[in-house]
């Protein structure tokens, strides 16, 4: 019992293979250049081939429906001995590729070099793309033979300007431009101020970056709150080399001797990020308080007695108008019981003298007087 229904099986086979062999029309297909066999009509993942030879181009197919051809192994062809069959409604690929250039995509900035290339074309083709900035005319390969491509490219700090080429097996060509942004450097802070123990309302901030978005002043504290202000970057900042600095005044009265924490924050246009470092400082926007000014000339010597309130005094400096060649000098750069008490020497002459008394959180007062040495 059991060896006949091994013999119906071999025989059930043997029918099928028969069958298989019978429906199965094997063709040798030879193409001129330029002719295009629609392998894509017996399966729609299978690319069309077209010939790109001067001498002809031969492929083995199985043929599963009028004019629907499936590629099969050349053996086959072979080994049925078979002669050149040609198309019966052959056509001339005249047509360009339809390129798709899915990344990177269009005026898109991107924070590295290494960017991932995706692309798609209708049929098969040789993929080039050509730096129209600096690439000297010379077309690089991405891929050959091939109907899509994901792979990893670097390309130039600064605006990439491109254009892809592809290009099928009998020559027709199809272009596409892309133009993109690449900054893939961090902002680099290099210098605040203040950075002393007082702030009186003038910040500044020194940096290093080629496309600033954003730069941002935080400050405040838990008590009052915090604040923060966007820089005009137009009217606050300015280039120097390849540095650029910023300079900006916020109102500090609401934080009258309180401590207050501020930093920087710099945004590139490509998203990348960076915080200057935290600072702690006493607020004093207060200025400095002249109470009495009294001054007596002996000959060429003047002996001032200036009376300042000031809890966060740091300097008197005078600049005589008079000179040659004037410039500020120290006069006090401490008080004795609220008073700059100190004597200087002068060019005989008439001499207008501005004084200035400043704090250190840098507030200042100026006060001008005058007087005749012998």
């Amino acid at each position: 019992m059991k060896k006949n229904i091994i013999l119906m099986i071999l025989l059930v086979l043997s029918i099928v293979l028969v069958s298989v062999k019978v429906n199965a029309e094997y063709r040798l297909l030879c193409l001129t250049r330029g002719e295009t066999i629609e392998f894509s009509r017996c399966n729609s993942q299978i690319p069309d081939r077209t010939c790109d030879s001067d001498f002809g181009c031969q492929f083995c197919t199985n043929m599963i429906a009028e004019n629907v051809y499936c590629p099969t192994s050349v053996n086959i062809c072979n080994s049925e001995g078979l002669s050149c069959s040609y198309l019966e409604n052959h056509t001339i690929d005249r047509q360009a590729p339809e390129l798709q250039i899915i990344d990177p995509a269009q005026n898109q900035v991107y924070n590295s070099k290494s960017l991932i290339v995706n692309l798609d074309v209708d049929e098969l083709a040789d993929i080039y793309y050509l730096n129209n900035i600096n690439g000297r005319g010379r077309w690089v390969r991405i891929c050959t033979d091939c109907t899509s491509y994901v792979g990893r490219r670097s390309f130039e700090e600064g605006l990439n300007d491109l254009t892809f080429r592809a290009s099928d097996p009998i020559g027709n060509e199809a272009f596409v431009n892309r133009s993109f942004f690449i900054d893939s450097k961090k902002p680099r802070i290099s210098k605040t101020l203040p950075k002393g123990d007082f702030a009186s309302g003038l910040f500044y901030i020194e940096f290093k970056e080629d496309n600033p978005s954003s730069i941002i002043l935080n400050y405040g504290n838990p008590g009052t709150g915090y604040r923060n202000k966007l820089i005009d970057q137009e009217n606050e900042c300015a280039t120097d080399r390849n540095k650029r600095y910023c300079t900006t005044n916020v109102n500090l009265d609401d934080y009258d001797n309180e401590v207050i924490e501020y930093w920087f924050r710099i945004i590139d246009i490509a998203d990348m990020m960076v915080d200057s470092r935290h600072l702690n400082l006493l607020v004093d926007t207060t200025e400095p308080i002249l109470n009495s000014i009294n001054f007596e000339v002996i000959g060429r010597s003047v002996n001032f007695d200036l009376g300042i309130t000031e809890i966060n005094f740091d300097s008197v400096q005078y600049y005589d108008n008079s000179e040659m060649r004037p410039r500020w000098r120290t006069l006090c750069n401490r008080l004795n019981e609220g008073h700059c008490i100190t004597r200087k020497s002068f060019t005989g002459g008439i001499h207008n003298v501005d004084l200035k008394i400043t704090d250190e959180a840098g507030n200042f007062i100026v006060q001008d007087i005058s007087f005749t040495t012998s």
